[in-house]
């Protein structure tokens, strides 16, 4: 199937005057260019990482590893793509993942703008110590080495953006924590499956909370 840029495009939709280096719990989704499936295959509902995958889980690994304020929740890679929680933390406190599992979410900063986590804005650069630097680092690392494996320098891996979706219930965190967990059961409905029948649907909103 074809390459769809009015489907597969992913605008930058970082929600406009929020902070995204305060410590929180942010849900992330980041696509593979062109929805090539590289990073395995979903076999009954179970998902196999194929090398370049197992590169990727390395990778994603590696991001709470050097940067002592990251911590990882749950996560999966899918063929084409991953989701993922990440908890940012202030390194001077306990962790927030913690804190996250005896107590409600409200009490992070509420956000600046008066629109939802969907909004789309433009973005001219990151942040240092933002989600969108540590994506970022991320992205530009595992495709660096992927690329070296497949003798493709400077070959863009990833779409150029990435989804995220600020947490900032408890019970939402359940609800991502559920949805990712579960998320190779439905890969033959996913909207990033390149076999998904074609719609009007929008793929940044498909999603149960």
């Amino acid at each position: 199937m074809p390459y769809e840029p009015q489907r597969n495009h992913r605008h930058s939709i970082r929600l406009k005057g929020y902070d995204y280096r305060q410590p929180g719990a942010y849900f992330v989704t980041l696509c593979i260019r062109n929805r090539d499936c590289l990073l395995g295959e979903i076999i009954q509902g179970n998902m196999y990482l194929s090398p370049l995958g197992r590169i990727v889980k390395n990778e994603w690994y590696r991001t709470a590893v050097v940067r002592p304020n990251v911590e990882l929740d749950a996560f999966v890679i899918m063929p084409n793509h991953l989701h993922g929680i990440i908890v940012l933390t202030d390194t001077h406190r306990t962790s927030l993942r913690t804190e996250l599992s005896v107590y409600s979410l409200d009490w992070v900063q509420p956000i600046v703008s008066t629109g939802s986590t969907r909004e789309k804005r433009q973005i001219k650069g990151v942040v240092s110590g933002s989600l969108g630097a540590i994506i970022g680092q991320f992205k530009s690392l595992s495709a660096k080495r992927i690329n070296r494996i497949r003798q493709t320098p400077h070959v863009p891996l990833w779409q150029r953006d990435f989804y995220d979706h600020i947490i900032h219930r408890e019970t939402s965190l359940h609800a991502i924590r559920k949805y990712i967990v579960e998320n190779p059961l439905r890969w033959i409905d996913d909207p990033e499956n390149p076999e998904y029948p074609v719609s009007n649907q929008d793929p940044l909103t498909d999603f149960p909370f």
